[in-house]
């Protein structure tokens, strides 16, 4: 049974040239309830780090969370990532609208 998932995609720049920085975009990660606090979503972002290796062409991974989740704005901090931007009205259906924007570059 998956407790957990996290979800990627790679985001190239519109307009290569020889030094384009290519990202990674974690679009979702998340982890059943009951099997939260026991190293399963560290283990999920050590998943993206390896991936991350693979490709050195990724120089910076980004994510979004809601200003109002502590627990993932802790993780995400407690992980290497900084907050670039604050987003109002980000999100349509959830109660808090506004996001935080996580980058964390990579030095490979």
């Amino acid at each position: 049974m998956a407790v957990g998932a996290v979800c990627c995609k790679l985001r190239f720049p519109i307009h290569p040239l020889p030094f384009a920085e290519v990202s990674l975009r974690v679009v979702t990660i998340g982890c059943l309830e009951p099997y939260r606090r026991k190293n399963i979503g560290s283990m999920m972002m050590d998943f993206v780090y390896d991936l991350c290796k693979k490709y050195p062409i990724v120089k910076k991974i980004s994510l979004r969370a809601q200003v109002s989740n502590a627990v993932a704005v802790n993780f995400y901090l407690k992980h290497g990532f900084v907050i670039a931007k604050t987003t109002e009205n980000y999100y349509n259906t959830a109660e808090d609208h506004t996001a935080y924007l996580f980058v964390k570059e990579l030095k490979m």
